[in-house]
Order: C-alpha cells, then sequence, then structure tokens
C-alpha cells in the first residue's frame, strides 16, 4: 500500500504544481491588460508583483509608490531573487517609509537576521530589531544562524509591520551596502 500512496501522491503534487502554473497565467494575463498601476500590480501573482511594480513604476504617484513597495516587498517570495541592488533605488526614490506608526530612528539600531550563512544572504536589506522574531525565522531553517549589526539611522529605508504566519513581524529594510560589523549572535 506505501508504493501506491507514494505514486498517488506525486499524481497529486504534480497536478497541484499545474493548476498552480495555470493560475499565475491568467494573474499574468489579467495584469498585462489592466490600465492602471494599482489594478496590474493587485491582479499579478506574488512572484509577477515585482515585474509590473517596476514596469508602472514612471506612472505612479508618490503615494501609489508608497504603498505598492510595501505591498510588493512583503508579498516577494524572495526579496533576493531580483536582488538587492533592484530594490535600493527603489525605496531610495521615495524615501523613508512605514505601514503603521513608526517612526524613523534617530539613534543606531541593533538588528538581527536569521538566515544561512553566506555573505549574500548575510548582508541583506531585511533585519528585525527583535531578537526572538529572529529565532522564529530561524526555526524554518536548520542551517540558519542568527546575525546582528547596529544600523546608523539614515540607513533605514523602511520599517514594515508584517503577519507572516500568524506572527507579529516588525521589519527594518536597510541599506546593504552600508552595513557596517555583522557577526554571530552569541546568544
Amino acid at each position: 500500500m506505501y508504493g501506491l500512496e507514494k505514486r498517488l501522491r506525486n499524481v497529486v503534487n504534480k497536478a497541484v504544481f499545474r493548476l498552480d502554473i495555470a493560475a499565475i497565467e491568467i494573474q499574468r494575463n489579467l495584469a498585462l491588460k489592466a490600465d492602471n498601476p494599482i489594478s496590474a500590480i493587485k491582479c499579478a501573482s506574488d512572484i509577477d508583483q515585482p515585474y509590473f511594480l517596476k514596469k508602472w513604476w514612471p506612472k505612479m504617484t508618490q503615494e501609489d509608490k508608497k504603498q505598492m513597495i510595501i505591498k510588493v516587498w512583503l508579498n516577494s517570495i524572495s526579496c533576493a531573487v531580483f536582488g538587492y541592488d533592484w530594490w535600493l533605488p527603489l525605496f531610495k526614490e521615495i524615501g523613508f517609509i512605514t505601514n503603521y506608526s513608526a517612526v524613523k530612528p534617530v539613534e543606531e539600531v541593533t538588528l538581527y537576521r536569521a538566515v544561512e550563512p553566506n555573505e549574500t544572504y548575510i548582508k541583506g536589506m531585511s533585519w528585525t530589531p527583535n531578537l526572538e522574531m529572529a529565532k522564529f525565522v530561524q526555526s524554518f531553517d536548520k542551517k540558519a544562524r542568527i546575525y546582528t549589526t547596529v544600523v546608523q539611522p539614515e540607513f533605514v529605508l523602511a520599517i514594515l509591520e508584517d503577519f507572516p504566519r500568524g506572527q507579529h513581524l516588525i521589519e527594518y529594510v536597510v541599506d546593504y551596502r552600508v552595513l557596517g560589523d555583522i557577526h554571530e549572535n552569541e546568544e
């Protein structure tokens, strides 16, 4: 019976994958037909949203840019897929943003990040001021380590609130190019 269950599970997984691809294609076609940036980005699948953000960027108002970069950043499967240098000009153009009552820091801030020990991942844009949240993120990846750094306030591009997997997350988006010392957290 185990062999039959395994084959059936493989068939189901392939069917689900095909349905996912079909859904992405439908969403993409709707986004391509949209006549305004908000509709295009909202119609697009998570994987396509960065493309439509960039496509419509020059035609968006400043307020729409702020709202849509937050939406796309938080929905992005992995912000690193497009490369951090893809995101930086967008964040820099609109200035500091937040999606809740946070204010831009006026003093340096200690931040944490849970990622695999790879230089590209360690020196990223997404950090949290909450060590417990970094530990929560680490719990999903056995290879992940927690890193810490101190960031000057002028390099904080955004402070965002999100609720992934039912957890309250405060995320600091920073200019990764100017990060100082990053070291593995010993705690």
